[in-house]
């Protein structure tokens, strides 16, 4: 079927009415990788039902699908700059006014920007709810160990022994705790802390898919103020 012949005016309304609505999804398209930008570097809090590995895939899978989308409206765009300046019949058509390519290149390369900012920081910032998960379980284990000291006479060294409270914050929540003076690997797999007895416990909290660990010891002898009070993040 032959296309049906168009006059320059008629080109011209239908190359603005396709140019402006390429440009209104490149600018949807802006909006959700900012959307993306903003979870990557603020991620939530991990949900039991979702695996990271899946969110990890779910956000890649989709990043790829705007790009694609983008090269798309990239070459479209380019084929309708063409027309702005040739009519169907040969002779060369005024430029018009108003949307150019250009214009819509430099919203892409701001797109591009984006991506590139968040493609390098996702591994890191999957990581950090893990690390807040971990300091949360620490302060949970703290906050329960004074009332089953008050009962019993002394401090725990067994965290099941802390009450659901403690359990929902840490086992549930994936973290493990172990002894105080052993910088562990994200590999360990520990749910026992230091020695504990009326005066002091000691610990460390971590998730084995986080970027490293927290340290407590309440009563240390030589106390790093940074160290020993969940205050501190030491890297694996």
């Amino acid at each position: 079927m032959r296309p049906i012949p168009c006059t320059p005016a008629e080109q011209a309304r239908n190359v603005t009415v396709r140019s402006q609505e390429l440009l209104d999804d490149t600018l949807q398209i802006t909006q959700e990788l900012l959307l993306m930008l903003t979870i990557t570097l603020e991620p939530p809090p991990p949900r039991h039902d979702t695996p990271p590995g899946e969110v990890r895939t779910n956000i890649t899978t989709r990043h790829a699908e705007l790009h694609a989308r983008l090269e798309t409206i990239t070459d479209e765009a380019t084929t309708l700059r063409r027309l702005t300046l040739t009519h169907p019949g040969g002779p060369t058509m005024t430029r018009m006014q108003g949307f150019t390519l250009i214009e819509l290149l430099v919203v892409i390369a701001i797109i591009g920007v984006l991506a590139a900012i968040l493609l390098p920081t996702f591994s890191s910032a999957q990581k950090k709810p893990y690390d807040v998960a971990a300091q949360q379980c620490g302060r949970a284990i703290v906050a329960a160990q004074i009332p089953y000291r008050a009962g019993t006479g002394s401090y725990t060294s067994d965290p099941a022994q802390l009450g659901p409270d403690v359990a929902e914050a840490c086992r549930d929540a994936g973290v493990q705790v172990g002894v105080h003076n052993t910088a562990p690997a994200a590999a360990t797999s520990a749910y026992l802390m230091s020695g504990a007895d009326a005066n002091s416990f000691a610990f460390t909290a971590f998730h084995p898919r986080g970027s490293g660990f927290y340290r407590y010891w309440n009563v240390s002898p030589a106390p790093i103020a940074e160290g020993n009070r969940l205050n501190t993040l030491f890297p694996y």
